[in-house]
């Protein structure tokens, strides 16, 4: 018999991993939408943000800072890298993409391990997150409630940067038809270098927050990129409500089918997937539904 309070904490687990899914998949989301370039690597992005998680709060004893330097340097990393290697291989043919960028993804994992080592390592949440608060049946971890404040507020402020800001505009024009916003004069480039550098900001704030109740260790970019472009082809190519959507769905789905049979947790998104794409193969709310 599953007790209320392991149902009110499976509900708290699944909004959890889904507002740290929804956080990261709205970013690849966007830079598939907008570049058409399967971007592999987007979990170790996300592993990075993690580890300069532990680095500044080794560094500086301040979790606080660690969030927001983590998505300036992963959004870095990403500009950097966009007009280097990335740019270069927008005219060239799918097949050469994917190769590369699963280059890119094992480059980026050896670079990780180089620096950090293969060890996990440990992320202490803020002293002032540290405890857990008294809900009406249970108690759940302090610093993971604030966890999913912040997700959720992040993502609010990127619906709200692509609706109210110019280059919000001009991303979701991208999506919707990267041709037209050519043919008006825009500069595509700077969008696609804008694009993907706040695409990976958002992995990278992602692991940042993840980092306190997970050790950081190399692989863990690795176990998550699979989850995201499940999130991604579920919810709709393109669709800001339907990544949403199909964040949630995952993420409760495999925190309760965790209290049935905990192995299940792990497989249970792709029958989810499979399942959805036999009744609607373009996603939840189809793909470029809105973004």
């Amino acid at each position: 018999m599953i007790s209320p309070e392991l149902i009110m904490t499976a509900i708290l687990n699944g909004l959890s991993i889904a507002m740290t899914l929804a956080l990261a998949a709205l970013g690849l989301g966007m830079i598939f939408g907008l570049m058409h370039v399967p971007n592999f690597a987007h979990g170790n992005f996300f592993a990075l943000g993690a580890y300069v998680a532990f680095s500044i709060t080794v560094i500086t004893g301040n979790f606080w800072l660690a969030i927001p330097i983590s998505a300036l340097c992963v959004a870095l990393t990403g500009f950097l890298f966009e007009p280097v290697l990335l740019r270069r291989m927008y005219a060239r043919p799918l097949p050469e993409i994917l190769v590369v960028m699963f280059g890119v993804m094992l480059i980026t994992f050896d670079v990780i391990e180089v620096i950090w080592g293969s060890v996990g390592l440990p992320v202490s949440p803020p002293p002032e997150l540290s405890g857990a608060i008294p809900l009406s049946i249970t108690e759940y971890p302090a610093y993971r409630v604030f966890q999913i404040i912040f997700a959720g507020t992040a993502c609010i402020a990127f619906y709200i940067f692509l609706r109210r800001t110019k280059l919000g505009l001009l991303i979701r024009a991208g999506v919707q038809d990267r041709g037209m916003v050519q043919a008006l004069g825009v500069n595509i480039n700077r969008i696609f270098l804008a694009g993907f550098s706040i695409g990976v900001g958002m992995a990278g704030i992602g692991g940042a927050l993840t980092a306190p109740f997970t050790q950081v260790f190399p692989l863990m970019g690795n176990d998550i990129i699979i989850k995201l472009f499940v999130v991604v082809v579920l919810g709709g190519v393109g669709s800001f409500r339907g990544t949403l959507l199909a964040a949630l769905i995952l993420g409760w789905a495999s925190a309760f089918s965790a209290l049935i049979w905990p192995p299940l947790s792990e497989i249970v998104i792709f029958f989810v997937l499979a399942f959805t794409l036999l009744i609607r193969p373009g996603g939840i709310l189809g793909e470029g539904e809105e973004f």
